[in-house]
Formats: C-alpha cells, sequence, structure tokens
C-alpha cells in the first residue's frame, strides 16, 4: 500500500487541520457561502450547516485606492499584469480595452478620427479578514446530525454535511471607474492624465476645461457593495455625482456585512471533540500483527506459535480478532486449563493505530465517498433528462415532425422533432424524413434496443458493480467500532473501491468488464446531443 501512505504524507496537514480554499466555487453566485456550512473540497460543493455557530466579525481590514494607466502598448500590457490582476475588475477592464481594438493588438491602434484611445483607472478596494466561528469553546455539531454520528450514519454524516466546515470567510468589496479619451499624442497627453486623477480625487483647482473633455467617457464597476449604504447613488452624469458615488462605495465598505467570498478557511469535523467522541477515533486501537499470508499471528508462552493459526483455521472462525466457537469445539482463551490448546494462544498485537492517520482516513474517506456519489447521482441526473426528452418526443404529433427545435448551445444549427427523436430512440443520424420512421427501425418492438434501455443498464451496472461493493466495503465495522473501516484504512486500499478510473467522472463500467473505462463517443455525443435539445423547444414557438 505505498501509493496510499504517499498520499497520506502529503495530504494529512491539510486534512487534520484546516486549509484555504480560493476557486471557482467560492466566488460563483450560484452558491451561498456560510460560515459553518459544510464542503468537500474533491467534489467542490458545498453542503447541509450541521454546526451550532456564533460568529464574530472581526473589523481588520486592507484598504487600497490606485490609479492605473494605459497608454501605449507596453504599458497596457505591463499594466494588466500588474496590480489590477488580483481585483475582480480586472476582467472587465481587460475585456474593456482590448474590446475597443476590434481586431487590433494594442489600445494605440485604436482609433477614432484619427486619434489614439487612452484609458486610465481608479480602484478603490477593501479586504476583510475574517468573519469566523467564535473561539469560545461552545462551538458544537447540531444535534440531529450527531445522532446520525452515534447510530453508526457516518456515511449519511458526510452525505449530509460533508468533511469539512467553513470556519472562516474572507470577504471583499470594490469599485473600479474607467475613464476612456482620445488624442492626437499616441503616448496620451501627460497634462490631461494628471488633471484626471485629481478630478477623481475630488481636487476642485484641476476641473478647467480641455478639449479632450468631448470625447471622454467614464464606466464604473462595483462588487460587493451596500447599495443603500448613506442614502447614497451609484449613477452619475458630472464629477460631483462620481464623487457621491465613490462617497457611497466608501460607506458601503464599513459594513461588515457586505462583500463579495473571496476566500473560505476550512477546517475537518475530526478537530470537533463530539464528532470524534461519536466516532470513537479517542479509543486506543492495538495494530494486530500479521504473517506473510495476512493472517493474525499468536503467542503461546511467551513466543510465537505457527500451530495456532492451524488449530484456528481448522477449527475456529475469527471476527474482529476474537476466535468464536465451531462445532462445539472451544475456541475463546477463557476456558479451564486443558480445555484444548487454543487456551494458551494469544493473539500478537503491535503499535496502536496512529489517531493522525485514522482522522486523515475518516476525512479522506468521506471526500471520496461524495466524489463516486456526485458521479452516481449526475448519471440518474441525466437518465432522467433523456427519458422525460424522448417522452416530449414521442408526444409530439405528425405535424409537428418536420419542425426545427433550439438548439441551446448553437443557435446556427438545429434538428426537427422528427430527427431527434430517431436519434434518441435509436442513435439514428436521420439525413432526411424518408428515413426517420419508428415503426421502420428493426427495435421499434424491442425495448433491448432503445438507447434509453441501454444507458439504463449502463448506469445499473457501475452502482451494482463499483458504488455498492465499495460503500459496503467502507462502512464495515472494524474492531467494535461502526462504521470502522473508514478510519482505519484508505479507500485505496480496499480492492471494492481501489479503481481509480471508477472514481473519475467521465467513465463507465462495460458489460462483462472488470472494471470502468472512458466513456465511448457515442456515449459522450448522446449526452451532448441531450445537452442541445432537451427540454425540446420548437423554433416557431421561441421565435
Amino acid at each position: 500500500m505505498k501509493f496510499s501512505f504517499v498520499l497520506a504524507l502529503i495530504a494529512t496537514l491539510s486534512s487534520v487541520q484546516g486549509q484555504i480554499i480560493t476557486d471557482f466555487n467560492v466566488h460563483s453566485r450560484d452558491i451561498t457561502p456560510v460560515v459553518g456550512r459544510g464542503y468537500s473540497t474533491i467534489t467542490g460543493k458545498f453542503y447541509t450547516s450541521c454546526m451550532s455557530v456564533e460568529t464574530e466579525q472581526d473589523t481588520t481590514v486592507d484598504f487600497d485606492v490606485f490609479f492605473t494607466e494605459y497608454t501605449d502598448s507596453s504599458d497596457a500590457a505591463a499594466a494588466l499584469s500588474g496590480k489590477i490582476r488580483q481585483y475582480a475588475s480586472y476582467d472587465i477592464v481587460r475585456d474593456r480595452i482590448y474590446g475597443l481594438l476590434g481586431s487590433n493588438t494594442s489600445p494605440i491602434e485604436s482609433t477614432w478620427n484619427g486619434q489614439a484611445m487612452h484609458m486610465l483607472t481608479l480602484t478603490m478596494a477593501i479586504d476583510r479578514y475574517f468573519e469566523t466561528i467564535e473561539d469560545d469553546g461552545d462551538t458544537e455539531i447540531d444535534e440531529d446530525a450527531l445522532d446520525m454520528l452515534e447510530t453508526g450514519g457516518i456515511l449519511e454524516f458526510f452525505h449530509a454535511c460533508g468533511p469539512y466546515y467553513v470556519n472562516s470567510l474572507r470577504k471583499s468589496s470594490e469599485i473600479t471607474s474607467m475613464y476612456t479619451y482620445y488624442s492626437p499624442n499616441m503616448k496620451g497627453n501627460v497634462m490631461y492624465n494628471y488633471a484626471i486623477k485629481q478630478r477623481l480625487m475630488g481636487y476642485q483647482a484641476t476641473r478647467r476645461a480641455f478639449a479632450f473633455d468631448t470625447n471622454a467617457l467614464i464606466e464604473t464597476v462595483a462588487y460587493g457593495l451596500d447599495i443603500g449604504a448613506a442614502g447614497g447613488i451609484l449613477a452619475y452624469d458630472s464629477y460631483d455625482d462620481f464623487h457621491m458615488v465613490m462617497e457611497t462605495a466608501f460607506e458601503s465598505f464599513k459594513n461588515p456585512s457586505c462583500g463579495v467570498v473571496r476566500q473560505i478557511e476550512l477546517v475537518p469535523y475530526t478537530t470537533q471533540d463530539d464528532f470524534e467522541l461519536a466516532v470513537r477515533t479517542a479509543r486506543i486501537i492495538d495494530v494486530p500483527t500479521l504473517d506473510a499470508r495476512g493472517r493474525q499471528r499468536y503467542s503461546r508462552n511467551g513466543k510465537e506459535d505457527l500451530a495456532c493459526n492451524t488449530e484456528i483455521e481448522e477449527k475456529c472462525t475469527i471476527v474482529d480478532g476474537t476466535r468464536l466457537k465451531r462445532a462445539s469445539y472451544t475456541c475463546i482463551a477463557t476456558c479451564a486449563d486443558g480445555c484444548n490448546p487454543l487456551s494458551t494462544c494469544t493473539p500478537m498485537m503491535g503499535a496502536s493505530y496512529s489517531l493522525e492517520m485514522r482522522r486523515f482516513n475518516l476525512i479522506q474517506n468521506g471526500d471520496f465517498l461524495l466524489q463516486i456519489d456526485l458521479n452516481l447521482r449526475n448519471e440518474y441526473l441525466f437518465l432522467n433528462k433523456f427519458q422525460n426528452c424522448l417522452q416530449a418526443l414521442m408526444e409530439m404529433g405528425d405535424s409537428e415532425d418536420q419542425k426545427e427545435l433550439i438548439n441551446k448551445s448553437d443557435f446556427t444549427t438545429s434538428a426537427t422533432v422528427e430527427q431527434l427523436r430517431m436519434r434518441l430512440a435509436f442513435g439514428t443520424v436521420c439525413p432526411d424524413s424518408s428515413s426517420c420512421s419508428l415503426s421502420a427501425n428493426t427495435n421499434y418492438n424491442n425495448s433491448a434496443g432503445y438507447l434509453l434501455t441501454q444507458y439504463r443498464l449502463h448506469v445499473m451496472r457501475y452502482a451494482n458493480l463499483y458504488v455498492t461493493p465499495c460503500l459496503l466495503e467502507l462502512q464495515g465495522d472494524y474492531m467494535g467500532i461502526f462504521g470502522g473501516n473508514m478510519q482505519f484504512a484508505h479507500w485505496t486500499e480496499y480492492p471494492a473501491c481501489n479503481k481509480f478510473e471508477c472514481a473519475l467522472p467521465g467513465h463507465y463500467w462495460p458489460p462483462s468488464a472488470t472494471t470502468c473505462t472512458n466513456n465511448t463517443a457515442s456515449m459522450n455525443s448522446l449526452q451532448a446531443t441531450v445537452d442541445q435539445y432537451c427540454m425540446p423547444n420548437l423554433r416557431s414557438i421561441v421565435g
């Protein structure tokens, strides 16, 4: 098991302590990161909030105000790779600059009436550290979630709560104004650039007129603001209004509840005392000493005695290291002297299982279970969408067969109802209506010939041959601990789970195979077709 041991060495620290996450899932507007909510680092998804927490909002902040100038091609490239790059407005500023260029590659090549374009940006931003769980010793797992653990439902707990919870959030707010003008000078006008900066910062003495004012444009983008802050405004048609917008943003920055989540700190549940008590990781478990065949080694009278194994194999059943009675043969060590030779056989034990390794296995196995659960759930969701789409196509009448359907990913191409019906029913690509008859297909009255049936069997094989055996092996009891297998070995050490291909999305279990392989081209094509057209919408109705 060298591979899993290397994994353990690499990941133990992050799995047992905390880690910082900054990725698309944290920034997505489709989810709400909340302190105490569950999270999986493998699936990148949030789960139920299973922590009873009180939060505190630390007012420690970083505040930044800076200008960025884009005057020629080299300056623009350098500026875009500089300080502005770490802020949310970077993408909009970059797209704005190069969007004005058309097919050109540098700002100085974009002209208006023979004049070159120039841009300055003013960015004001604040970072807040942190909204976090109060460190007063009262933080605990929610009572309902704890009940699942105490009744042996560790798999159910991870499915509901994830292996980690959000311990703290870092939020930020920012506002960036883009000032664009055109000048006959390819490098821009130095005095005008200086005047713009003074104007944007609110200095009255610099408001004398410039010829460039007639073609100037100010655009503003903002993130994480309180739009009701101080009764302010976010629209403007003068410099005075612009300054009020900046004041509104600054007042909003003072609200600790506002901001876009930029970073989350994750902590595994194994750091919680009530979790460890429920799953019994605090219980010291000795490691059985095994021989080369993986059998328990025994000693008698202070020395290893190989005969013990032979006698136990012949007469006794071993369950969790305990010798049980079989065929009226006493196998327990507590019987009277002379009862049988096994009464003096003692299991040989090594060092205790590492507590840190048990915690690591719990979190890693929990994350892994969520990944294969997500794989299977996505397959079921696709199968349901596939079935509903095909049913809708079957219910459409003959009068609609030649009507075009909306392609949701490419509006320049489409398929008719009849063509999509045959594609989803049998995988048939119909060049024209004469070859698109359902009843003419040889599989019309044979359910096994339908793609829906074949795909359902593909999903069932994955569930029955991989997911179910793996779950049963992982949730097995060990050393008298419910679900103890989750603690005492990594999923890569269990034969039913360590088929790496099956743990990856985009793989399936072929008929008569012993493991998973990549989805076939036809399967990928089917999934793409369903994503493009389902549920079916007629172009004539939408248009």
